[in-house]
């Protein structure tokens, strides 16, 4: 069952309890009154991905240099690989062999872990929790579990 509300009325610490302890699956989007906006995809209650929405680009590179497992020279690496090829940063990396796949994932989980923490400072925001897997595609920040699609912002 989906279920709506305002953080003002209900924290989203609660919200995350209640989809874990309830084993829940779907996405919660969380809005703020300026339309910035997250997308958590839980699968039986675990944060599975995270999108920033369309309007905020995420920074795998800054984080994998900035938590010191990359170098700037490999980012500038896979990002003219990512121009010519259009790919993910995080492929391109692991096709250049500059990274492996524990290293970004460990990036990446770190990455969704700070912006949840971001989330809980968001004092007037309403969030929409939907059941079941999204119905359109968008870029998660974390590869999904198996490949659940974005939900379409209303």
């Amino acid at each position: 069952m989906g279920f709506q509300g305002s953080v003002e009325s209900f924290s989203l610490a609660d919200v995350f309890q209640n989809l874990a302890m309830n084993q829940q699956t779907g996405t919660l989007r969380i809005t703020q009154p300026g339309g910035l906006e997250r997308h958590i995809y839980f699968e039986s209650g675990q944060v599975k991905n995270l999108s920033r929405g369309s309007k905020v680009p995420l920074v795998l590179g800054e984080m994998l240099v900035g938590r010191g497992i990359a170098q700037p020279e490999q980012i500038e690496q896979g990002l003219a690989r990512q121009q010519e090829s259009g790919q993910p940063l995080g492929r391109c990396l692991l096709e250049l062999n500059l990274l492996s796949q524990e290293e970004i994932d460990r990036a990446l989980i770190h990455q969704i872990e700070e912006e949840i923490y971001e989330l809980f400072g968001w004092e007037k925001a309403t969030f929409e929790f939907t059941e079941g897997r999204p119905t359109r595609t968008c870029s998660w920040s974390a590869p999904p579990a198996p490949g659940p699609p974005c939900p379409s912002p209303t």
